[in-house]
């Protein structure tokens, strides 16, 4: 494993870096040029609720807020149990999961490829977007279940579209963007611990999440925690087109200023036009 060209050039070693900068076929960093870019003292988690790095401390720590408030957790593992509630075989609703899960798989490649291709903004809008209809297909899916007729036999196959639909949706938007955002929306002296407290939220939240679900299946019903998710899809759709900055072809020791120039003239890429 090669070390971080970053971390070696911020030390001062800049042949090492520019060595390692090489093997993965990467031009070197400005801070070896001799311009000391990367060359500062590393903040503490204090400093993070400075002037200076209270924006992006604010949009890496809400992505990851967001990306655990939308219940993708409760329903990577309680879909089993919900696909049985449903009236699935135990076997049937592991394979239906599985399945899933490896569709979603396939999903990430593609993120990979979009999230450079059309911007960090873009496709998570799309994807805050399918995980909202996601939702509400396994909302759908659960009221038709407890009715009768061809409407109930129909309710299981929708759920299992909206588990599908979820993660999908999630897989190329809040699944992948946060971790992508908090290690790029921090400048080089703020990174480590912007992204650790950013990361520590993310567990948190998980955390509360997934160990609160049992209870409000008691008090709302899963349909009802359905619902409850897809109310934090609304503000993550709206924080995403309003704060998330977009990063795509920005080199990491130019964030902080994009940033400031997009806040100040309110311009962001035409490419947010398109949701």
């Amino acid at each position: 494993m090669v070390e971080s060209p970053r971390w070696l050039a911020a030390r001062g070693r800049d042949e090492e870096s520019v060595a390692a900068l090489a093997t993965l076929g990467q031009p070197p960093l400005r801070s070896t040029r001799g311009d000391g870019s990367v060359q500062s003292a590393a903040v503490g988690y204090a400093d993070l609720f400075k002037p200076r790095y209270a924006r992006a401390t604010s949009v890496a720590v809400g992505m990851n807020l967001l990306q655990q408030l939308c219940g993708i957790n409760v329903v990577v593992y309680y879909a089993p149990s919900v696909l049985s509630s449903l009236g699935f075989t135990a076997a049937g609703s592991i394979a239906v999961t599985v399945a899933i899960g490896v569709l979603q798989i396939v999903a990430g490649f593609a993120t990979s490829r979009a999230v450079d291709a059309v911007g960090r903004r873009v496709v998570a809008r799309r994807g805050i977007l399918g995980v909202g209809a996601g939702l509400s297909l396994l909302a759908v899916g659960g009221h038709l279940s407890g009715g009768g007729g061809a409407a109930a036999a129909a309710g299981p196959w929708v759920a299992v579209l909206g588990v599908f639909v979820f993660r999908v949706a999630f897989s190329t938007s809040l699944g992948p963007l946060p971790y992508v955002i908090s290690s790029e929306v921090f400048p080089n002296d703020a990174r480590a611990a912007g992204v650790s407290f950013a990361t520590a939220a993310n567990w948190l939240a998980n955390a509360v999440v997934s160990g609160s679900f049992p209870a409000m299946v008691s008090s709302l019903g899963v349909n009802g925690v359905w619902g409850a998710y897809l109310l934090a899809v609304v503000p993550a759709y709206v924080a995403t087109r309003a704060a998330l900055p977009e990063t795509r072809g920005t080199e990491l020791e130019d964030v902080g200023e994009e940033e400031k120039r997009a806040t100040a003239t309110g311009r962001r890429s035409r490419d947010d036009e398109r949701v």
